[in-house]
């Protein structure tokens, strides 16, 4: 029934279109334009097919082939607005079941309407479920938006219908690697491998390899990694050689590597790092020292002032908080019972000039408190990234002939300082104690004295009375 419609509709539009030509004349003029332009199309003269698309629809735009037929050639041509305009009419000729959502879905894609891909995507994979093509372009869509385990479906499914076809399963080992599924990404990676020669084997080797690494099968790893080293110039292979040696803990092979690749990238933070924890595992001290060094000139050569100086700020509140602190409680530390007490306090608290302050020796306390800070701003660089690692910290100090002076210019006030402190608590002890002893001897003098003039008072009063 709906035929004999669609017959009778187009019979009326034909007739309609020219009197003077017959039915079967204009019939036959829209099957040769048609026939043209599928012609050009296959010819890839996409213009051409066009014209002679455009002139079939003027003999009748109710049938879909030359709707169609321009519609695709206006999706070669990138015209991407018209060919979405004949589209949206074929499809609304030949309703649901229009294979031309799938082309739709491409104009979309092109022009950027993601959701309307999607939906057109959708719904023609609905009716035509087994068009590989439309799952693999899924598939990639999924993919790129981290929809995984649909990606993976569509992948399935392609693999289903062509399972000797080596590019779905990359696309598939690609999903599942990003979805953490990584043994049955490396597993896919091998199938690629085997099944076409044709295939870029040098990138399948590479993320192959990178998978294996992943799981922490690094003999694999290396296996695949060892295969790209003389066929691939990026020297990252070099240090992922090098990674898979040191978790092997074949340690003397993973700095062979690591220096190869710094050859090339010689400040390189992280390789120098790995590199130097190689040398450490295998004892090699003076080369690990060297790579320590040269990770701090590295760091320190990026940092800037406030990185650089911000943690002597900070010793140096400390430094004065502390000094301050031992100025206090003056009278509780003269105490001869607390003598040994305090005595251990403030020479262990001199490191901060707390001494100097207590004893009021401001003059050496300034003094002390400039050697402290100039020797410490002369070896910045080695606190700041040898404080971990004493053998560099003492190389350092010690080489630098300047910094020496003035370290000894500290010992030796340290060492007077010992040898001085008690004398100079136990005289101010003294001086208190005699300032004491002396308020008290007034004061009972005065006591005395206030007691017989009162005395005196009282007894010349009684003699007067008794007179």
């Amino acid at each position: 029934m709906k035929k004999k419609i669609l017959i009778t509709i187009v019979v009326i539009s034909l007739s309609g279109c020219k009197e003077k030509i017959s039915y079967n004349e204009q019939i036959k003029n829209y099957n040769d334009l048609i026939s043209k332009a599928d012609n050009e199309f296959k010819n890839n003269k996409f213009q051409n097919a066009v014209t002679f698309s455009s002139e079939a629809i003027k003999i009748t735009d109710t049938l879909s082939k030359a709707l169609k037929l321009r519609a695709n050639s206006y999706l070669k041509l990138k015209q991407y607005k018209n060919a979405l305009e004949d589209f949206d009419e074929v499809i609304g000729l030949e309703k649901d079941k229009s294979k031309a959502y799938f082309s739709r879905a491409l104009v979309n894609s092109s022009l950027n309407e993601m959701d309307d891909f999607k939906e057109d995507i959708d719904h023609y994979i609905e009716h035509y479920p087994k068009d590989v093509i439309a799952r693999e372009i899924r598939g990639d869509y999924n993919l790129m938006e981290s929809n995984l385990d649909q990606a993976i479906k569509d992948y399935n499914i392609c693999i289903n219908e062509f399972p000797k076809k080596s590019e779905y399963y990359l696309k598939r080992a690609n999903a599942y690697a990003l979805n953490g599924n990584l043994n049955l990404s490396v597993s896919d990676y091998e199938m690629c491998s085997l099944l076409d020669s044709k295939t870029n084997k040098i990138n399948v080797t590479y993320k192959k390899a990178k998978t294996y690494f992943e799981i922490k099968n690094y003999k694999k790893a290396l296996e695949n990694f060892s295969l790209l080293e003389s066929k691939i110039r990026n020297p990252e292979i070099l240090t992922f050689i090098g990674d898979c040696y040191f978790n092997l803990k074949e340690y003397q092979k993973a700095s062979t590597y690591y220096t190869k690749y710094l050859l090339k990238n010689p400040n390189d933070i992280t390789t120098i790092e790995k590199r130097a924890e190689a040398y450490n595992a295998i004892n090699d001290e003076v080369n690990k020292n060297k790579d320590y060094s040269k990770i701090a000139i590295l760091k320190n050569e990026k940092a800037g002032f406030f990185s650089k100086y911000s943690w002597l700020l900070f010793f140096g509140l400390i430094y004065f908080l502390v000094g301050n602190l031992f100025t206090s409680k003056k009278e509780n530390r003269y105490r001869n019972s607390k003598l040994s007490t305090a005595y251990l306090s403030l020479f262990f608290g001199g490191i901060f000039g707390g001494s100097y302050l207590f004893t009021k020796r401001n003059w050496i306390y300034f003094l002390f408190s400039i050697a402290v800070f100039t020797f410490l701003i002369m070896n910045s660089f080695a606190f700041r990234f040898y404080h971990n690692n004493i053998d560099l910290l003492l190389t350092s100090i010690l080489n630098n002939s300047l910094a020496l002076k003035v370290a000894y210019f500290i010992i030796a006030l340290l060492i007077i300082d010992l040898f001085a402190l008690p004398f100079v608590i136990f005289n101010n002890n003294e001086k208190l104690l005699k300032l004491v002893n002396s308020k008290k001897a007034e004061n009972r003098s005065y006591s005395i004295e206030y007691v017989h003039n009162e005395l005196t008072k009282n007894t010349n009063i009684v003699k007067e009375l008794v007179s």
